[in-house]
């Protein structure tokens, strides 16, 4: 009795290390900057979690316990991709102590609150945020909130938006262009549809202080955007054989970096024929010549996109 007992039981752990487990989800990110102000002060939001176009509501948690409601203009629905991002500037005679925004959304029911400090500003010595944008990241289309400060009251201060491919000529910008009171400026820029993936940068420079601020946010692929690929032709060859690479799915004009990984584990240089450079569709290719003296076994050309961080690999036989 006592071996089919033990027999069952393996059988169901068994049975249960076999359900389908639903692919993880990302854990919702919150953010607020600064995380902490004086009254009067403009604090940027963010939240992510949310379905995809979802109404939400927002209200505020003042110290004293008091619930006060809040209704941004610019904020009624969540993004394509469930984030939501908006600002809230204090009164002039708002309490000093710790706060707390609140947003839920309506058809998820999911609840995230965001704590924050009305007080003192914090001290530029001690680690003080000069600048901030929210989201980090997100898909072409996007729309990024920012801010800076440390410029002069009324100055004008010039922003401009690089990527991948160099500076938009016409970015879509939503700001005054000029400081506040306290030297700070608020923006924010919505990314092309066609955005190339990789790393951007929004650099604020003041026109009297040149006073440069320079945020860094990265757009990632659409959805549904087959990830980048190397192919090699011939699949194998013998030592001195001349080998030719594909590579898709990378940015547009990206310089991409190639190195190769040896049978027996070592990293070595690839100097290969032609340019490891992306065209504007993503897209390059170049040559290699295999070594006389080439160890036998399996090779790998790797493929590593220098702005976007996009890495692709292709094995192949040298007999």
């Amino acid at each position: 009795m006592r071996t089919s007992y033990r027999l069952i039981l393996l059988a169901a752990l068994v049975a249960l290390s076999l359900v389908p487990v639903g692919p993880a989800q990302a854990a919702p990110v919150v953010s607020v900057a600064p995380a902490a102000g004086p009254p009067g002060t403009s604090f940027l939001f963010f939240a992510s979690g949310f379905a995809a176009r979802e109404r939400v509501g927002v209200w505020l948690n003042a110290p004293d316990g008091r619930v006060l409601p809040f209704s941004p203009p610019e904020l009624r629905r969540t993004t394509a991709y469930g984030d939501a991002s908006w600002t809230w500037v204090s009164p002039a005679d708002a309490p000093n102590g710790a706060w707390q925004m609140v947003i839920y959304g309506q058809a998820s029911a999911l609840t995230q609150v965001i704590p924050f400090t009305i007080g003192a500003p914090p001290d530029p010595a001690s680690g003080g945020v000069p600048a901030g944008v929210a989201p980090a990241s997100g898909r072409p289309g996007s729309l990024f909130r920012f801010y800076a400060t440390g410029f002069e009251f009324r100055e004008v201060v010039t922003i401009t938006v690089s990527g991948p491919t160099g500076p938009l000529k016409d970015p879509a910008l939503e700001t005054t262009g000029i400081a506040g009171p306290e030297g700070r400026i608020d923006a924010s820029w919505t990314s092309p549809a066609d955005a190339a993936p990789g790393a951007w940068q929004l650099v604020l420079r003041g026109d009297r202080t040149q006073v440069e601020r320079v945020l860094t946010v990265t757009i990632t692929p659409p959805e549904g955007a087959p990830p980048p690929q190397l192919t090699a032709s011939p699949a194998s060859g013998a030592p001195g054989a001349r080998f030719v690479f594909s590579a898709t799915g990378f940015g547009d004009d990206e310089m991409i970096s190639v190195w190769l990984n040896t049978p027996d584990g070592k990293v070595v240089e690839a100097t290969i024929e032609g340019r490891a450079q992306a065209a504007p569709d993503g897209r390059a290719g170049w040559g290699w010549l295999a070594p006389a003296g080439a160890t036998p076994g399996t090779w790998q050309m790797v493929a590593h996109g220098r702005t976007s961080g996009f890495e692709a690999v292709a094995s192949f036989t040298i007999q």
